[in-house]
């Protein structure tokens, strides 16, 4: 019987630091913002396209079956198209934070935490505190 692991090898990590490898776990997207469930990074008979998942068509809401490489290109599109917006790509975390403009290299969590420093400082020069929203 054939016992599976957790643990996915990829050929040639080595070379590429892992760096891009799609991992069950992890939420992800195509290019073009579509949804994706991940079902498996390794499938058997998979050679060059192991990652299998579902896509969610916007329109419908019905799902259809896709694979991927290891570094998320998909198998609907030639290595030619550089778009590539059925690739994988993580989903992107939104961030949000405060900062207070002139002499503090910081960010603060909420606008009450920066404009507390403000006054903190009590300082004479005009001090801003501006909000930042981010994605990564």
């Amino acid at each position: 019987m054939d016992e599976r692991t957790d643990e996915v090898v990829v050929a040639g990590e080595e070379e590429s630091g892992g760096d891009g490898v799609i991992e069950m776990g992890k939420r992800y997207q195509t290019r073009d913002g579509r949804a994706v469930r991940v079902l498996c990074v390794d499938m058997k008979g998979g050679a060059a396209y192991p990652v299998v998942g579902l896509v969610c068509d916007s329109k419908t809401g019905n799902e259809f079956l896709q694979r991927w490489t290891v570094d998320g290109l998909s198998d609907l599109y030639t290595d030619k198209e550089p778009s590539n917006m059925g690739g994988l790509v993580p989903v992107p975390t939104k961030h949000e934070g405060w900062c207070v403009l002139h002499g503090l290299p910081y960010i603060f969590e909420t606008r009450e935490d920066a404009e507390r420093q403000v006054r903190v400082e009590n300082s004479q020069s005009k001090r801003i505190v501006a909000h930042l929203e981010w994605e990564d």
